[in-house]
């Protein structure tokens, strides 16, 4: 396991850093299948496979190295499926964006898209929905998607849920939950301050615009902050983070970042994330990594490698997922101590207070 585990990194190593040279051990030969299996369960198997070429493009995979035919077909085709559904995502995506810009309204890519474009091969970073903030204009764009003849479903207060011509759309009217905590409110008002101030770059000539590298920073952090906290991180996450550290971190305002993730308690996530970025992904020395406990690194890698931690996008009802979300938190008890250094108990008290008695909250202009 340890050894796919490293190789799995080499390839995703190779992959994101074009211009460095990665070399197999010639004496190992690799567990293809378990590589295989882990890229797929933390959503970067078409990253991997890129990793894959390049070393064999490289010279660096002798025969006895080469993964068996079956394997490399099943791969490849499992590849082809990615893309294939990316462009078909984009191709909905552009087709809705193109219809809110008709009405005047802009269209912001949370995420996805936006990301992708920070890979050398963007289709290859997997992308589950398209994640967008329209601002003032969330309720016309929902009415611009009905009249379009896409379904919308406002059940829940952060988004509605739009589905259009097959694509899965949640249209934001929160960035992040914002339920129960004054401070979530004071994170979304900022996180709204930045994409008020994003300069609207268009992805691949399209009507979708991606926001700041400010806003990515700290929209990120929270998001995968939170994401550690119910279902655990993937390396997905961690490549989305190092691409936005490498590509963008000369953009980004690293005393504001640091004022909001110690202001939200991020700080030790933030810093454990990007000293597993260093290490695992070769990225360039951060002066936030540096004050990571390899303790907490090891220990969030080892998270990360979890495959039991699932809730959301698994089919199950919302009565489970909230069931699943409590229990996730109670093993992960570790978390809030060395991590978060808040009370769990404090933590879920106030989740629960939220959902019961804060059913649409509302978020006041300061």
């Amino acid at each position: 396991m340890q050894q796919a585990i490293e190789i799995l990194f080499l390839l995703l190593r190779a992959a994101l850093h074009p211009e460095r040279r990665e070399q197999l051990d010639d004496r190992v030969v690799p567990d293809w299948p378990m590589i295989y299996r882990l890229a797929t369960e933390q959503g970067v198997s078409a990253v991997a496979w890129d990793g894959l070429q390049r070393l064999r493009a490289q010279g660096a995979l002798t025969q006895a190295m080469e993964l068996p035919l079956r394997l490399k077909l099943q791969w490849a085709l499992q590849v082809e499926g990615i893309e294939k559904r990316y462009a078909d995502q984009l191709r909905s995506a552009t087709e809705l964006a193109t219809l809110f810009a008709r009405e005047g309204i802009r269209t912001t890519v949370l995420k996805g898209f936006s990301l992708s474009e920070l890979y050398p091969v963007p289709m290859h970073r997997e992308c589950g929905d398209l994640d967008c903030f329209l601002g003032d204009d969330y309720e016309r764009g929902n009415r611009c998607a009905e009249v379009a003849g896409g379904a919308v479903e406002r059940s829940y207060y952060k988004h509605a849920h739009i589905t259009y011509k097959g694509l899965a759309v949640e249209n934001h009217r929160f960035c992040t939950a914002i339920r129960g905590r004054s401070e979530r409110k004071a994170l979304e008002r900022r996180l709204q301050q930045l994409l008020s101030l994003s300069d609207g770059k268009r992805i691949a000539d399209t009507a979708l615009e991606s926001p700041s590298a400010d806003f990515n920073a700290l929209f990120l952090t929270a998001h995968g902050f939170f994401h550690f906290l119910n279902e655990g991180v993937k390396l997905r996450h961690l490549c989305d983070w190092m691409l936005l550290v490498k590509c963008c971190g000369s953009e980004i305002d690293w005393h504001g970042y640091r004022q909001w993730c110690d202001r939200m308690d991020f700080t030790r996530f933030a810093a454990t994330m990007t000293a597993l970025a260093e290490q695992q992904l070769a990225l360039a020395p951060c002066a936030l990594a540096a004050e990571a406990d390899q303790r907490l690194v090891e220990r969030l890698l080892a998270d990360m490698l979890r495959d039991d931690q699932a809730i959301y996008n698994t089919g199950k009802s919302r009565f489970k997922q909230r069931i699943g979300l409590i229990t996730n938190r109670l093993q992960g008890h570790w978390k809030y101590r060395s991590i978060y250094r808040r009370s769990m108990l404090v933590d879920l008290t106030a989740m629960l207070w939220a959902y019961n008695f804060e059913k649409n909250p509302t978020l006041k202009r300061e």
